[in-house]
């Protein structure tokens, strides 16, 4: 496996070990293999914080598939914690990153029956161009339970 063989040669300190445990993290992930995907992504995220800082994308990345595995699990008050520590990160608030956490938060607050935060930051993620109709269907669909 690729993780096994960049830890060998480059150890659990770098960059490239820290990306294959992403990549094969998000393998799990696809397959709804949450648990199985955690720790690859706890190591990714332990790693890309330590070499490249708490606000570099890969860092965020690995934080947000973190945030979302809390989401998809159940854990919401973890998800919210990530999810927001992530935005705290985030300088440029028009960001498509930024807007993005946004409906995660939104969908989050949702799931925990809290309408009006799921709204307030529904109405921030809106304003991303790229957000398909089955989102927002999905979240007024939602509000509407």
């Amino acid at each position: 496996m690729a993780t096994d063989i960049r830890k060998t040669a480059l150890g659990t300190e770098d960059v490239l070990y820290a990306n294959s445990c992403n990549k094969l993290g998000y393998v799990l992930l696809k397959q709804r293999k949450f648990t199985e995907a955690e720790p690859y992504y706890e190591e990714s995220y332990r790693v890309h914080a330590k070499t490249l800082g708490r606000d570099s994308d890969y860092t965020k990345n690995s934080e947000s598939n973190l945030a979302y595995i809390a989401l998809e699990t159940g854990q919401f008050d973890k998800a919210l914690e990530r999810y927001k520590a992530i935005n705290n990160y985030i300088s440029d608030q028009s960001s498509k990153h930024y807007k993005y956490n946004c409906f995660q938060l939104a969908k989050t607050y949702a799931k925990m029956n809290n309408k009006s935060a799921a709204l307030e930051f529904y109405m921030i993620s809106k304003e991303v161009k790229d957000k398909s109709d089955v989102d927002a269907m999905w979240f007024e669909e939602l509000l509407d339970k």
